[in-house]
């Protein structure tokens, strides 16, 4: 058949089918269409195309009549071709040989027909067409005369299709509230009004086979808030019910364009809806943040960093609170600003290809899943929070959208917070009291489910003035190994040598067992006049940078800090160095150049063996008789050191004794004897009313009987209570 250009046909063809009967040697549809529809694209010579749509009825009578009534994209009937004043097409009369034309009135015309078939080709512009049938009603009259009528809209595979976006379902157990979010797809047929107008979805039960047992009534999205989201319960029409076993639901739908077209095929997913899932809610210490005169600049507040480690001295820009017995705790002060963020279980996560990792860690990628407290995904949606402060609900935030009041089933009262964007997830409390106070979330899901309350403490500490503090904190930041750090060695020799004539020194373990950490909060450094921090261990890093701000605050408000480390002071110094005002400030340290750690390795350099006291103070010699570590005893010397240059300009109070060149053991050469002999293994640095004495070299492998008169000395002096002047 030619095709020419521009040329618009309308024609229909005679289609002899028995009518009115099934064949009863043909499967049946569990619901039968009564028109069909088919679709082509026909290139054409000049690069367009014709678009040829046909609708033919299924299983008419060779007995009956039909006239046709198409309604088209543009309102208006093909060139060429006419209808009544009802839009029913006009046909030649049977029998009638005039050449009279369809446009003019006569016997010669009429909108009945024996053909059961209706064949439309429209041509492109510029590969696009302009019009298109979108609607036909088609009236049926039999043999008696009586009329009955059909109308459908055109259904297409080709213009207009869908998909289900989530969730992904098949065959998965899932809870009776669910959303289903729906997207149409544009085919290769270009026409105006293309998109969604609504979708029509139902609710099928399947049997174990998947072999549809009850069939639901078809709704449209038009109603709903968003077309594209079909939210499902077991209160909205249709319900979403309980499975019986052995038994699926089935959610089916389809796309309606703007133009009327409708998806031919259907898109569906199927599950098994059961009940007792419940959410868990949660908050999100990782971005829990106290700003205020006492704990955090109010400067740039809301430049809260994922990772920065410590604030700066001009901007105090650290997000986190200080976690001490499972508690959150904060310096209080009255400008205090506490920033909360809650969520779900499910909410955050990492994909890697087709496997996720829900990590409940608000910086990594936004999943909204929801977890069961199982961890599993029964794929609802979270659609409100429900919010209480100290025991009453939550007071009302602007930003909170629709808040109400509701009662839960053990008569407590909540703020209820629609979830509909990130204000409800986030609130910033002003004008709190010191003490301790008490938050707590409810997830609310699609079912109406309710979470067990998270519930989360922050304790207010007031802040103590440098003149009320007593004591010494002794910090022990050494992990426990048998040849570098034997733990009940250690322990008992820091209880002789740290002085008592402060009272008892407290001891505080940073390691908290089970590769976890304890936090030496700010709120419990303020307490004391001095802490001692050591790290004695000289192959594990210990966690002293992860503590600069924590330090930052103490040594801010009048403390004294008196370290001892190895050579993973160079490493701790090293990670400070972004934060150069920090470093200078609390360290006295102006560069990375000051300062090297003499061996990574335990077994090379090993010349330390003595720090020399300057002006005045006594030497302090290394344990070479009765070593705990085998490698010093083997070695008789120490390489796991932080030593520091002389053009640091420091107080130094310890300078590298160094090993002669002499040595019976391992001795060093000339030029490595005068390069360490030129060092400096201490110093004191004093800083707006705070002390600091650096020790670079780990003493609980020095002689006790040194550490111990030169700690006296050294605390008497920073506490200002005898020792050195």
């Amino acid at each position: 058949m030619r095709y020419y250009g521009h040329v618009i046909m309308l024609c229909v063809a005679f289609f002899v089918v028995s009518c009115g009967t099934h064949n009863p040697m043909q499967p049946q549809n569990d619901s039968p269409d009564q028109l069909l529809f088919t679709e082509d694209k026909l290139p054409l010579e000049n690069g367009q195309f014709l678009y040829k749509q046909v609708i033919e009825l299924n299983n008419p009578s060779p007995h009956c009549l039909f006239a046709y009534r198409p309604e088209t994209y543009s309102s208006q009937l093909p060139v060429g071709y006419f209808a009544d004043e009802g839009g029913y097409l006009y046909f030649r009369s049977s029998g009638d040989n005039s050449n009279l034309p369809l446009s003019e009135p006569g016997a010669h015309r009429t909108i009945w027909t024996s053909q059961s078939r209706l064949s439309a080709e429209f041509s492109s512009t510029d590969g696009k067409i302009n019009n298109l049938v979108t609607q036909i009603t088609v009236q049926i009259k039999d043999d008696r005369g009586k009329i009955s009528f059909i109308s459908s809209p055109f259904k297409s595979n080709r213009i207009v299709g869908s998909r289900i976006v989530s969730p992904n379902l098949n065959g998965e157990e899932c809870g009776i509230g669910l959303e289903f979010v729906l997207q149409e797809i544009i085919g290769d047929i270009f026409v105006e009004g293309l998109y969604a107008h609504h979708f029509m979805y139902r609710l099928n039960i399947l049997n174990y086979k998947k072999q549809a047992v009850q069939r639901g009534t078809w709704y449209s999205s038009i109603d709903s808030p968003d077309i594209r989201k079909v939210l499902l319960n077991s209160t909205t029409t249709p319900a979403l019910i309980t499975n019986e076993p052995n038994q699926f639901t089935q959610f089916e739908c389809y796309v309606v364009s703007r133009s009327g077209i409708e998806e031919a095929s259907h898109r569906s997913v199927f599950f098994r809806a059961l009940a007792g899932y419940k959410p868990v809610a949660l908050f999100y210490p990782q971005t829990i943040a106290g700003l205020g005169q006492h704990h955090y600049s109010l400067t740039d507040e809301d430049q809260m960093s994922v990772y920065e480690l410590i604030p700066s001295a001009s901007y105090h820009k650290n997000r986190k609170l200080f976690n001490v017995n499972n508690q959150l705790e904060a310096i209080y002060s009255a400008d205090f600003k506490l920033h909360l963020r809650w969520g779900y279980s499910g909410q955050y996560g990492i994909v890697y290809s087709t496997n996720t990792t829900y990590t409940n860690n608000p910086w990594d990628r936004e999943l909204n899943s929801v977890l069961n407290s199982s961890g599993m995904n029964y794929h609802s949606k979270i659609t409100a929070f429900d919010l209480r402060f100290e025991g009453s609900p939550f007071p009302l935030n602007s930003s909170f959208i629709e808040p109400q009041l509701v009662t839960h089933a053990d008569g407590s009262s909540w703020l209820r917070v629609r979830n509909l964007n990130d204000s409800a997830r986030h609130y910033v409390f002003s004008n709190l009291s010191s003490g301790i106070h008490q938050f707590q979330v409810c997830a609310v899901d699609l079912q109406g489910a309710i979470s067990d309350p998270a519930t989360l403490n922050i304790n207010l500490v007031l802040p103590k003035p440098a003149n009320q503090r007593s004591g010494i904190l002794l910090v022990d930041d050494s992990a426990n190994n048998n040849n570098y750090s034997p733990e009940a060695t250690v322990n008992n020799f820091y209880n002789a040598v740290i002085p008592t004539n402060w009272g008892t020194p407290v001891r505080f373990e940073t390691d908290a067992g089970n590769g976890n950490l304890n936090e030496v909060s700010p709120t419990i450094m303020q307490n004391y006049k001095a802490i001692f921090w050591h790290n004695d261990n000289p192959i594990a890093n210990g966690v002293l940078s992860m503590h600069a701000d924590a330090l930052e605050l103490y040594l801010s408000e009048g403390g004294n800090l008196v370290l001892s480390s190895s050579n993973k002071l160079a490493d701790s110094f090293s990670c400070f160095a972004p934060y150069q005002d920090f470093l200078s400030n609390r360290f006295g340290i102006a560069s990375t150049a000051q300062f090297a750690a003499l061996s990574q390795s335990v077994a090379t350099n090993a010349f330390f063996i003595n720090g020399i006291g300057q002006n005045g103070l006594s030497n302090i010699a290394l344990n070479l008789n009765t070593a705990f570590n085998n490698l010093v005893a083997l070695r008789q010397g120490l390489s796991a050191i932080t030593y520091f240059n002389p053009d640091a300009g420091l107080n130094y109070l310890h300078k590298f004794g160094c090993k002669p060149v002499d040595a019976a053991v391992y001795p060093p050469t000339q030029a490595q004897y005068e390069l360490y002999s030129d060092k400096y293994v201490a110093y004191k640095y004093s800083h707006a009313g705070s002390q600091v004495v650096v020790f670079g070299f780990p003493l609980s492998y020095m002689v006790q009987a040194d550490v111990a008169a030169g700690l006296q000395s050294v605390f008497g002096d920073i506490l200002g209570e005898g020792g050195r002047p």
